[in-house]
């Protein structure tokens, strides 16, 4: 039976050479992402474009207008952005799920000499806000700050406009706000851990009712404690941190054979993928179909699965 799984995946990821285009954001782990992803697709004769944009919500957009075929993203904005909820004006009902992909490990970072110990001394500290072009993040650190005890709001802090999450990393560089929102293990982190005199810190998250707050409401979100390692210079010692799923998803008129044909090349090609990121090798193939985040899942993405899990 694995021989004739494999056979179906060579055929229908060799025979004809295909280009489509993917929505990520600019200079970020989500464009590592792209790049990974695109990589993978060239080990399955499948041309895929990653396309940088300010923010996961403009090019949400773009998908749901079929100007741009996939997109690339944590699944509370791609459930927002389908229901039309908090980051999304409108519901985005052409929107279909395609894959999990890996899972991301995120959080606040400070500077490693700073006076903040915990999410419960952010009180009066100058927090990054707005996010213009990628609003989901201005959500994420408002719903963050509900772990501090007692739960803070954005009338507790100073908040910083910025324009995009590398617009974040800038300011905190700059000194204009005191955290910023990374992704452990991507390059950003490292860079950002390198260019601030002593370092970064990241927050680790409160238990108990904090953690509670936290969660609610955030599908595919869950808590972990990641340990130090060389390549998380930030993680200076047991530090408890969100993680969730990144997701792959389309338009729902992208025709079946093209999405079938994608995933099905990330599932023979996964090995590719782990190895194309350091952020991205903890993927697992087995459970690609795992978790929707609430959204359908395209024709072509069943269609795959129904080969895979024959």
């Amino acid at each position: 039976m694995k021989f004739i799984i494999a056979a179906i995946i060579l055929i229908v990821t060799t025979t004809t050479a295909y280009a489509e285009t993917l929505g990520t954001t600019k200079g970020s782990a989500n464009y590592q992402t792209g790049v990974a992803l695109a990589k993978t697709m060239d080990a399955g004769d499948i041309t895929l474009i990653p396309l940088p944009h300010r923010g996961t919500q403009i090019y949400l957009e773009k998908v749901d207008w079929g100007e741009i075929d996939f997109g690339i993203s944590n699944p509370t904005d791609f459930f927002w952005g389908y229901m039309g909820m908090r980051t999304s004006k409108r519901p985005h009902k052409n929107l279909r799920f395609v894959a999990n992909l890996h899972f991301f490990k995120t959080g606040l970072a400070v500077r490693h000499n700073s006076d903040i110990k915990s999410y419960n001394d952010l009180e009066g500290k100058k927090i990054p806000s707005e996010f213009r072009g990628a609003p989901g993040f201005h959500w994420n650190i408002k719903h963050k700050l509900l772990n501090s005890n007692p739960p803070l709001e954005w009338k507790d802090v100073k908040r910083v406009p910025v324009t995009s999450l590398p617009g974040n990393w800038a300011a905190f560089r700059s000194g204009r706000v005191d955290v910023t929102i990374i992704a452990v293990g991507a390059g950003h982190a490292k860079k950002l851990h390198a260019s601030v005199d002593g370092g970064i810190r990241m927050l680790s998250l409160n238990q108990g009712l904090a953690e509670f707050r936290l969660l609610e409401g955030w599908p595919g979100f869950e808590v972990i404690t990641v340990k130090p390692n060389p390549r998380t210079p930030s993680i200076r010692k047991p530090t408890r941190i969100l993680t969730f799923p990144y997701m792959l998803w389309t338009n729902k008129n992208v025709p079946d054979d093209v999405v079938m044909k994608i995933v099905l090349a990330l599932y023979k090609h996964a090995e590719v993928y782990r190895k194309s990121s350091k952020m991205v090798s903890g993927f697992d193939e087995t459970k690609m179909d795992a978790f929707t985040g609430g959204v359908p899942m395209h024709n072509g993405a069943k269609l795959a699965y129904e080969i895979i899990n024959k």
